[in-house]
């Protein structure tokens, strides 16, 4: 999902799922080739990852497992839908 398709950003999602009582997270967040000890031993090839980059800024892990039922994956796909339906207005 991204702004330009929704007119909700991810760190707008994650707040407005968070507002809710719904336990996401950033995933990928930092990337890997910016935490330690990529980042320093291989600093040069790892600044420049703009795939990577990208990913890490739009990507969402939200409730999942055993522990979730029905009613669970209902509410969360409602407060998305209205996140992206005042997004888009």
């Amino acid at each position: 999902m991204t702004t330009q398709r929704t007119g909700a950003s991810r760190d707008a999602l994650l707040q407005r799922l968070l507002a809710a009582g719904i336990r996401a997270r950033r995933y990928f967040y930092p990337g890997c080739h910016r935490m330690e000890p990529y980042r320093t031993l291989y600093g040069e090839q790892m600044a420049s990852l703009p795939a990577a980059d990208a990913l890490c800024r739009r990507t969402l892990v939200l409730p999942n497992g055993t522990a979730v039922g029905s009613h669970d994956v209902e509410r969360v796909c409602r407060v998305i839908r209205e996140a992206v339906d005042e997004g888009r207005r």
